[in-house]
């Protein structure tokens, strides 16, 4: 197994030279304040949990992309527990602000454990609010971070887990419009084979590069940096082997899934491959109405 996903920089702009000021006033910024990062990551006091999943998504070099630094309004788009909210508060300083944003499913699902981090950040504001309709002033944050939860903008809740239907085409303009003109949206999913769309955006929690890319330069998104930083495991001849019955989960972070059920192999292949194998579908996935999602 290993990890398949891709992190981009868009800037936002309503002219060409606006797109281009934010550009290079954001990269200046980002060669001043490289070591920011790293301090946020090293920062002490920073939860067990949030040390472990440090090995698996390199905060400081996927946050360096960005460009946000110290001073910054910025906010964590659907962030659950702040993981990243967290970082976001020691790079911003004082001087800075992090909104941590949820809906109420994702407030449900990190079982509102924003509350303690947020006790103890006091640059850190929790906001609970719908996508479509953001409770945030136009044009009034620098950054915006969209981390692994663009995919389920399109997600459409078959199994009744409180998750809305979402209004993407609202949801996007919304994104646009909080951000100032030359602001930076840094988005990080989980990639799924070109081509497909969003197929595979609830099923297996993936979304195809090319599809995000266009879709958010129709609301003024102007493409400006690409990372395969959460790649490198692929590169670096390391294979991790999972053991696991949740098959959602799996499907999220692999590559490539050998199904057992009673002991025999009865699928072997990408996520894409194993969701719509019927055997996998009647042993682990419930109904053919999940894979067909």
């Amino acid at each position: 197994m290993s990890g398949s996903l891709s992190a981009a920089r868009l800037a936002v702009h309503h002219t060409f030279i606006l797109a281009l000021i934010g550009v290079a006033a954001l990269a200046g910024a980002n060669a001043e304040a490289s070591d920011v990062y790293d301090a946020a990551v090293a920062h002490a006091g920073r939860p067990a949990a949030d040390l472990k999943r440090d090995a698996i998504d390199h905060p400081a070099e996927v946050l360096r992309l960005s460009g946000i630094k110290p001073g910054m309004q910025v906010a964590d788009y659907l962030a659950g527990d702040g993981y990243y909210s967290e970082l976001l508060s020691y790079i911003v300083g004082a001087k800075g602000h992090v909104l941590l944003i949820n809906n109420g499913a994702y407030d449900h699902w990190s079982e509102n454990h924003w509350q303690e981090r947020v006790a103890r950040l006091p640059n850190v504001e929790h906001r609970t609010m719908e996508v479509e309709h953001l409770d945030v002033p136009d044009h009034s944050l620098d950054a915006l971070l969209v981390v692994k939860v663009y995919h389920d903008l399109y997600w459409i809740d078959t199994e009744g887990t409180s998750w809305p239907k979402i209004d993407t085409n609202l949801a996007l303009k919304e994104m646009a419009r909080v951000l100032k003109p030359g602001g930076v949206l840094l988005l990080v999913d989980h990639s799924a084979k070109p081509g497909t769309g969003v197929a595979d955006a609830g099923r297996i929690h993936r979304i195809d590069e090319e599809y995000a890319r266009h879709d958010f330069e129709k609301y003024g998104f102007k493409y400006v940096s690409k990372s395969d930083v959460l790649r490198r495991i692929r590169t670096s001849g390391v294979t991790v082997v999972l053991v696991e019955h949740d098959m959602p989960s799996v499907m999220e972070v692999s590559d490539r899934l050998l199904v057992l059920d009673a002991g025999r192999l009865i699928a072997d292949g990408s996520p894409h491959a194993v969701a719509t194998n019927p055997q996998v579908i009647a042993a682990y996935l419930g109904t053919p109405d999940l894979a067909d999602t």
